[in-house]
């Protein structure tokens, strides 16, 4: 497991759990944030659909970069 702490728009913190079976390894990425810009939190009810939406869309980039900087396939990305 490796953790990090988030400081600046978003705060709190993020981990990582690498899990290894019959040569596959599998992370596991938790992401427990909270935003703390003002504008962040006042639209966050009606812009919680895209902010999830970039966050997918980001996350899915880093795991095929990562694969790619590995010379791997990423299997899957949920």
């Amino acid at each position: 497991m490796i953790e990090g702490r988030a400081e600046g728009e978003l705060s709190g913190i993020g981990r990582w759990r690498l899990y290894e079976a019959d040569g596959v390894t599998a992370v596991l990425y938790e992401w427990s944030v909270a935003t703390t810009r003002a504008w962040m939190n006042l639209l966050a009810p009606v812009a919680r659909p895209f902010f999830e939406w970039n966050h997918d869309w980001v996350m899915a980039r880093g795991g095929e970069g990562i694969a790619e900087l590995l010379g791997c396939r990423l299997l899957a990305s949920d």
